[in-house]
């Protein structure tokens, strides 16, 4: 929180910032593996009963050679429930 009150450009009370962070979550996974989006899911299906309703962003850190299975692994795994909920997929751009 400190951090994010030093950087933020604006005005950011305890309980704001409490309610925002309940709803990240990091989540390690093998993306080789069905097993791991199969326990991915679960976990999204854990975290909608705490009010996230279906609206996902996933942020990528990995290397580009990797983009498109993931993609692909996040398509097939049955994630997206309904079409009225919003899904995003954040590329971090590597260096080096």
């Amino acid at each position: 929180m400190a951090s994010t009150k030093r950087f933020s450009t604006r005005n950011l009370d305890d309980e704001s910032f409490e309610t925002f962070s309940r709803m990240i979550t990091y989540f390690r996974l093998d993306f080789n593996s069905e097993k791991d989006y199969e326990r991915l899911l679960n976990e999204l299906n854990d975290r909608d009963q705490d009010g996230i309703l279906d609206n996902y962003m996933f942020y990528l850190a990995v290397s580009p050679d990797y983009f498109t299975e993931i993609v692909e692994n996040l398509k097939t795994s049955r994630i997206r429930k309904k079409k009225s909920n919003w899904q995003r997929l954040i590329i971090e751009k590597p260096f080096g």
